[in-house]
């Protein structure tokens, strides 16, 4: 998205970080310290907490939405669909369940079938997929669904990064210096360097 302004072209980015956790938990934490970053850089961001969303599973009502182009279930899908529209860049932060992304942000991801069939142009958008788990084997599958997520929609994936964690650690914000990701903190100044080129 771009405006002029004295005959000059000026870039605006809205950066969307999107948290597909059912609780507050390591993927928040994550997300709250990229949103500090990107704060004090002054760029634009929305943290959305999926868990605070009314989103009904889907329940494939395709003879309704690939009509309608709308969902007709009375939830949030409306304002989540505008929200995922007017950002140019996505930071999808999630645990991982069984190797996948648990179900609250499935139903999500399910929701923006709507834009996929309105053909809405995801193209020249970036993304970026973090991963949480107790291995880095599942969290590398967990990243597999979401890339292909993105590659669908024609959002380009910069980095995926798989996060080892403890669930069970009552410590607030334990990802944050957890021993098992020694390079944190330079994993994400790289990964918001290239989504936010």
């Amino acid at each position: 998205m771009s405006l002029f302004k004295d005959s000059i072209l000026i870039s605006i980015m809205k950066i969307l970080l999107i948290s597909g956790s059912p609780r507050d938990g390591n993927s928040e934490s994550i997300l709250r310290k990229i949103k500090s970053l990107l704060d004090e850089k002054e760029i634009e961001n929305e943290l959305l907490l999926l868990r605070e969303q009314n989103i009904l599973k889907c329940q494939g009502c395709v003879e309704f939405c690939n009509h309608e182009l709308k969902c007709k279930h009375n939830d949030d899908t409306a304002k989540l669909l505008e929200k995922f529209e007017q950002a140019d860049r996505y930071i999808i932060a999630t645990p991982t369940y069984f190797s996948m992304p648990p179900g609250l942000l499935k139903n999500f991801i399910d929701k923006l079938s709507i834009h996929y069939n309105r053909g809405t142009d995801f193209s020249g958008r970036k993304g970026a997929i973090i991963t949480i788990g107790s291995g880095f084997k599942s969290t590398g599958f967990n990243a597999k669904c979401l890339e292909e997520f993105y590659r669908i929609f024609k959002i380009e994936n910069v980095k995926s990064l798989c996060l080892k964690s403890k669930s069970e650690i009552p410590e607030k914000d334990h990802i944050l210096t957890y021993s098992e990701n020694p390079d944190l903190e330079k994993d994400l100044q790289d990964m918001l360097e290239k989504i936010t080129q």
